[in-house]
Order: structure tokens, then sequence, then C-alpha cells
């Protein structure tokens, strides 16, 4: 389904409240005024900056199980990678919903579902690259919750 609405979310990255990483999805937290948003739900993304583009999974939300109330974020969990994106602008190019966004009755049932959105993303890409399974090598590298879990922000800072 494709998103309706913005399908572009463009943000500087600021710091959170250290939720996604410590759920083991480390996220960019794009700041973009509530009115630009779109249908709150998870994406199947690309993340762009310095002319790259980088797959991902965007929540675009209020974090209902992990947060009573607040304002809607954007959280991005960039699939591979590894470095700091506070203070970049990130360009956010929604693709595909995958979910609408919802509460679980747990924070290991969210976990689990996290893992399921990553690897339907995974797969997504390695689809529309023509690839075959992952190398044994990129398999090593991959944690136990099915993504490599590594920090996107500055060491110490909340992402």
């Amino acid at each position: 389904m494709n998103p309706p609405g913005p399908a572009v979310i463009r943000g500087p990255v600021v710091a959170g409240q250290g939720l996604g990483r410590g759920l083991g999805f480390p996220t960019a937290n794009v700041s973009v005024p509530g009115s630009d948003l779109p249908p709150f739900g998870v994406y199947r993304a690309d993340a762009i900056w310095d002319g790259v583009a980088h797959p991902a999974v965007c929540n675009v939300g209020v974090r209902p199980t992990l947060v009573s109330a607040g304002s809607p974020w954007v959280e991005v969990h960039v699939l591979d990678f590894d470095g700091d994106l506070y203070g970049r602008v990130l360009e956010v190019r929604l693709r595909e919903k995958l979910r609408d966004e919802k509460r679980f009755a747990s924070r290991d049932e969210l976990v689990e579902q996290i893992r399921r959105d990553v690897a339907l993303v995974s797969a997504a890409c390695r689809r529309s690259a023509g690839a075959g399974p992952e190398s044994s090598s990129a398999r090593s590298a991959i944690g136990r919750r099915g993504t490599r879990t590594r920090r996107i922000g500055r060491k110490g800072a909340p992402s």
C-alpha cells in the first residue's frame, strides 16, 4: 500500500529518549512539524543523506506501547548502519506502509513485531536488488534480533 499524503519527510536528526536503542533497534529521530506528517504507521523507507539512499524502517506516530501520551515522532531505523546522524538533515522517502501503529500488550511483543518489520524490509531490498540469500559474512554480523544493532547517535547521547 502506498502512503497517502507526503511521500517524503525531511528534517534534522535530533536527540530522543533512547527508546529504540533500548529495544535493540536504534533510531534516528527526525524533527518534523506535526502538520507535515503522513498517517501514523510503520513504513518501508529510504533514509537519504549525502546523496545515498539507505534502506530503513520508519515509524510515524506516538509510540503507544512505550509512551502513555505524547507528541508524534518520526523514528527511522536504518538497516546495517553504524554512525552519527545528529544534526544532519535526513530525507526519508516512504515507499510502502507496512502496518498501522498499534499498542502492544508487552515490550516483548513490540520487539517481535519490529523484528518482523525489519525482516520484511530486508527481504524487499534483496528482491529489488535481485540478490540471493545473504552471504555468510552478512549473516554472521546480524544480531539475535534479526538485524545489525548498531548505535546511530553520538556516544552517550540518546537516540
